[in-house]
């Protein structure tokens, strides 16, 4: 019975704080790109870091930061069977381990003028992958 409270209990409390974290990486991640608009590619690579890759597309020079990580975590496991045995009531109960592997991963974009100047930003990613970046952005953060 303990086992099945806590379990009910840890996973509002876990989407709760995963809901909260995305909704203050997204809006710290949107409001710093933004904030980086009109300022020269040197000043967004002082703030975001080196970037991975740079490119021309359809006479469009795009400069793009990745991140991404593996991680697996191992959590334990509880079955109880129920049954009979001789007639009698009966339960047996097992212990282990479940091994979950997840990836993290953000991708920046920025579309830059023939000047050097930023343009236009787009990012993708999950709370975690898209954490460093939000780090470094959060000092320009305005909020719009």
């Amino acid at each position: 019975m303990t086992v099945q409270l806590l379990r009910w209990v840890s996973i509002p409390m876990v989407l709760c704080l995963g809901a909260c974290q995305t909704s203050q990486t997204e809006k710290v991640m949107t409001e710093g790109l933004r904030s980086l608009k009109g300022k020269s590619v040197q000043t967004a690579i002082g703030i975001l870091g080196v970037p991975s890759e740079e490119k021309v597309i359809a006479g469009n020079k795009i400069i793009t930061w990745k991140y991404g990580r593996d991680e697996s975590y191992t959590l334990p496991t509880v079955n109880t069977s129920f049954g009979s045995v001789a007639g009698k009531p009966a339960s047996m109960t097992s212990y282990g381990t479940q091994t979950t592997n997840l990836t993290f991963s953000c991708r920046i974009d920025l579309m830059t003028s023939k000047l050097g100047i930023a343009e236009k930003f787009e990012y993708e990613g999950d709370v975690e992958g898209c954490q460093k970046y939000a780090k470094r952005l959060k000092e320009i953060a305005q909020p719009q």
